[in-house]
């Protein structure tokens, strides 16, 4: 049994498709982390410190045009 795990994880690794899916599933659950991140961090400062920006695009815009 265990010669037949070792043996399907060896063809499944070298095979041409092993590292991309990977890092597509890393990619995917690395995404998902960074927005729950994002949430809670703009949730954080919006109660913390009333410091978010919520000026809209037209707000945005003047921002960049000021920069």
């Amino acid at each position: 049994m265990k010669t037949l795990i070792f043996r399907y994880w060896d063809r499944t690794r070298s095979s041409l498709w092993f590292i991309p899916t990977l890092m597509a599933i890393v990619a995917v659950l690395l995404a998902f982390f960074s927005v729950a991140l994002d949430r809670t961090v703009t949730n954080w400062l919006w109660h913390a410190w009333d410091w978010t920006f919520t000026g809209g695009a037209e707000g945005a815009s003047a921002v960049l045009g000021v920069i």
